[in-house]
Formats: structure tokens, C-alpha cells, sequence
């Protein structure tokens, strides 16, 4: 993603993890669409607190984790499945959250209709 952008875009780009994440500017919002779910089950609360950290008052943040219950390795690559029971349940626990919009899709590409997405967006209280 990071060359892509490099190519096609004029904008500066940085690499970093989310544990490290740091900004100069905060944002109206974030959009980690498939991304968090790169973050251990352990990790996401600090994570998704240092996003936070990041938003302006009332700025919102957009995730979303494929459906299920455990953490795995797929080609060299983390996930982390969540429910939307456990991901209210992790939002509620960082406490800067106003009440979360949960809600589940299909994925959109023929070959994994059959996969559904957790979707939550969030805004800072």
C-alpha cells in the first residue's frame, strides 16, 4: 500500500505499526477499514486508545474485523476475529467512546460471499 500511494499520489507516506502510531495534527476521523484486524486480541484496546488520541473532539473512527472468535496466522499474516458482542465489549473498556454502531456485512467479492465482516463506527465523547 505504502508504493502505490508513493506512486500514484503526491502525498508524503510513512510506515508504522498501529502499536506506534504518532501524528503531528489530529484528524476528523480514521477509517482502518480490514486493518485493526492485523492487531493481537491483547494489543487492541491500547491501539484503538492511541487512534483515539488522535481525533479531534467528536472525531470518528471506522473498523472493521472479519466475523469469529479467535486469533490466527494465515500466510504469514495475523487476524483477529471479533463478534460484535466482543467488539462493544473492547470499546466500553477504553471509555472515551460514545455508544458504538455495530453491525455485520457481507463481503462484497464473489469468491467470499460466504465471509461476513464486523463494521463498528465510533466517535470520541
Amino acid at each position: 500500500m505504502l508504493a502505490a500511494t508513493q506512486a500514484h499520489a503526491a502525498v508524503r507516506t510513512r510506515l508504522m505499526r498501529f502499536e506506534d502510531f504518532a501524528w503531528e495534527h489530529p484528524f476528523e476521523g480514521i477509517w482502518a477499514c480490514a486493518s485493526l484486524l492485523h492487531v493481537s486480541k491483547l494489543d487492541l484496546p491500547k491501539v484503538i486508545d492511541r487512534l483515539a488520541a488522535h481525533l479531534v473532539p467528536e472525531g470518528a473512527l471506522y473498523m472493521s474485523f472479519k466475523q469469529g472468535t479467535g486469533e490466527r496466522v494465515t500466510d504469514g499474516r495475523r487476524f483477529t476475529d471479533l463478534t460484535g458482542t466482543r467488539l462493544a465489549a473492547i470499546l466500553r473498556r477504553c471509555g472515551i467512546f460514545g455508544e458504538p454502531d455495530i453491525w455485520e456485512s457481507r463481503d462484497r467479492r464473489p469468491y467470499r460471499a460466504s465471509e461476513v465482516w464486523v463494521n463498528a463506527i465510533v466517535t470520541l465523547t
